[in-house]
């Protein structure tokens, strides 16, 4: 099974009311399970959430199952967001 992650990268707009619309940058690849599992893992949200980060998934049926298929994760400073979605193929 292959899963592909599509990263895309946000930053703040310059009134910092909300996100840019413009995305910085979007990286498309494919992970291994073992990289899936410690992206996805219940120790690493929690983790970044006591960071200060805001840490948010979402689940849905796939092939492998119920699972999480996108994370949007907020640095602490709240000036960079970073989504993440999962693609079983």
């Amino acid at each position: 099974m292959k899963i592909q992650l599509i990263q895309t990268t946000f930053t703040r707009s310059n009134e910092r009311k909300s996100w840019q619309e413009k995305i910085n940058s979007t990286e498309k690849r494919e992970i291994s399970l073992n990289e899936y599992s410690l992206l996805t893992n219940d120790d690493t949200i929690k983790f970044f959430r006591r960071l200060g980060g805001k840490e948010t998934i979402k689940r849905n049926y796939t092939s492998n199952g119920f699972c999480i298929v996108y994370i949007s994760s907020i640095s602490p400073d709240n000036q960079l967001k970073v989504v993440r979605k999962f693609k079983f193929i």
